[in-house]
């Protein structure tokens, strides 16, 4: 037997109750209201959280992610309609430039050295095998 064949299955082996999560995060609970909902125990989350346990903490990272992309989104779709037109040209400008980028719409990003010289790329042999 192996070691992590101990013990009853994990919730979080299933995709569905890892769903239910997802989407509790989405609508923006917190750990501790997603721990009542879902009736998991404090310290069983606590585990899965900081030690990982199956992922726990990146999906966690994620989901959040998620959904403060998704606010950011919805804010830029308010601001591209604005009628103040210096705001609805800034979000559309951004939009093109980020979304639009295999498009040519991003700006291009000169790097040179001080004062617009080029750039001297220099390597240290001083490690090289002789």
């Amino acid at each position: 037997m192996k070691k992590n064949d101990v013990g009853r299955p994990s919730e979080l082996e299933d995709k569905s109750f890892l769903l239910k999560i997802r989407e509790l995060v989405l609508e923006g609970k917190s750990d501790v209201e997603i721990q009542e909902i879902l009736d998991i125990p404090k310290g069983t989350w606590n585990t899965w959280k900081y030690t990982n346990f199956h992922n726990f903490s990146d999906l966690m990272l994620t989901y959040g992610q998620e959904r403060k992309l998704t606010k950011a989104e919805n804010k830029i779709e308010v601001l591209v309609d604005s009628e103040d037109e210096r705001v609805a040209l800034q979000a559309s400008t951004f939009i093109a430039e980020t979304l639009g980028k295999d498009k040519g719409y991003s700006k291009r990003m000169e790097q040179t050295g001080k004062n617009g010289e080029s750039l001297k790329i220099m390597f240290d042999t001083s490690f090289t095998d002789k």
